[in-house]
C-alpha cells in the first residue's frame, strides 16, 4: 500500500472554544450495507457518510482526542 498525500485546503474549525482558520486535510468515509444469503444478494446500498477533517500538521489524531472535527462536504 502507498500512503495517500492529500492537498491541504483552507478550512475553518468551529469548536466550543471558538474558531480558527487552518490548512486542513479531510477523510471521507462511505458506509455501505450488504445483506446476502449465499450468492443471493438481498440488500446492497449506501447508508451514509462521515467527513473528518484535521490540521495538516497532525499525522494521527481523531475526533475524540480533539485533533480532528466532524465536517460537512461542500462540493464545487
Amino acid at each position: 500500500m502507498e500512503k495517500i498525500c492529500p492537498i491541504p485546503l483552507d478550512n475553518i474549525f468551529v469548536t466550543a472554544s471558538g474558531h480558527q482558520k487552518v490548512q486542513a486535510i479531510s477523510e471521507l468515509g462511505i458506509f455501505g450495507v450488504i445483506l446476502a444469503r449465499g450468492n443471493d444478494v438481498i440488500e446492497n446500498y449506501s447508508a451514509g457518510h462521515l467527513l473528518r477533517s484535521k490540521s495538516h500538521e497532525h499525522n494521527d489524531g481523531g475526533i475524540g482526542s480533539g485533533l480532528a472535527v466532524l465536517d460537512s462536504p461542500f462540493l464545487v
